[in-house]
């Protein structure tokens, strides 16, 4: 665990350290072309080899998926809730974007190999590709429309159509599939799933650290109830579904609740520029949840392998 969290830092260095190289390609074009090879290519590998692996009768292929979904919707509406008559439309947006999705798998993955071990790795999975992501696609998408100021209005049609296209979730289908009929693959075909799965963490995790800027003062104030809602409403709620509603095993739930407390995901960005939110309020709730999610996510993962 020792190891693993030191490369978990040491990445996030690294992604701060290159903010400041001179005569270098922006931060930005090597996030972009970072979430592009993850997106299309390793990412996908990742939740086929997950998934692929998993046993044929598993129930937590739709118990983790449900848990997301709930604890999602769930924050959703409780920052909606306490922001609705305190923010603009647009910063508005932002906040329900930073409280209720999660950054499960650039953080997520990383953690719970080091905590639960590297069979978690599925259920952080599921609970991004089965639950988070579509929801983002679909719900996300209707609050950038509904609180944005760009007026870009896409169809039903399209958003779904997004949806279906994704690369990870088309592969974490096909995952399922594969597992499901037992079926075998070449040991080389295996290694190659394996050597790709193994750079999405250090990839996210670098990127993750070139995004990361000091915010304003202000943004503190602002940021404090998502942080609540993410850090610590999400996991307690998780729990109370995995261990006592749907009664997973204790490292399930663990995985699960850690899942559920990671801080505010950096995906809902490009919808956030796409539909005109307030970008800068989002980056710094990301930065600030992230921040002190270094406190929460050990007292998560104590309190979840003691009750």
């Amino acid at each position: 665990m020792t190891s693993s969290i030191i490369m978990i830092v040491g990445c996030l260095f690294l992604g701060i350290a290159y903010q400041i190289l001179p005569r270098v390609p922006s931060p930005a074009l090597i996030r972009a072309w970072i979430g592009r090879v993850v997106l299309w290519l390793l990412l996908p590998a990742l939740a086929f080899r997950a998934l692929w692996s998993a046993s044929a009768t598993e129930t937590t292929v739709w118990q983790v998926p449900l848990i997301a979904a709930t604890c999602c919707v769930a924050c959703l509406l409780l920052a909606w809730l306490f922001y609705r008559h305190r923010l603009e439309r647009p910063t508005l947006g932002a906040m329900l974007y930073a409280s209720a999705w999660s950054n499960v798998t650039y953080l997520g993955i990383p953690i719970l190999t080091a905590i639960v071990g590297s069979h978690a790795v599925r259920y952080a999975v599921l609970y991004d590709v089965m639950a988070l992501t579509p929801l983002l696609f679909t719900v996300g998408a209707a609050i950038g429309i509904v609180y944005g100021d760009k007026g870009h209005r896409p169809t039903v049609g399209a958003m779904l159509m997004q949806l279906i296209t994704l690369p990870p979730l088309i592969a974490a289908a096909a995952g399922l599939v594969a597992g499901h009929a037992q079926l075998w693959l070449p040991s080389f075909v295996v290694g190659i799933l394996d050597v790709s799965s193994a750079l999405v963490a250090p990839l996210m995790l670098v990127s993750v650290g070139m995004a990361l800027r000091v915010p304003r003062a202000l943004a503190f104030a602002r940021s404090a109830p998502a942080a609540i809602i993410t850090l610590v409403v999400s996991p307690c709620l998780a729990w109370i579904l995995a261990r006592y509603v749907v009664h997973l095993p204790l490292d399930v739930a663990t995985a699960v609740t850690l899942e559920a407390g990671m801080p505010s995901m950096i995906l809902p960005m490009v919808f956030a520029e796409r539909y005109g939110l307030d970008l800068q309020a989002l980056a710094e709730a990301i930065v600030i949840t992230t921040a002190i999610s270094a406190i929460t996510l050990p007292v998560i993962a104590t309190l979840a392998g003691a009750l």
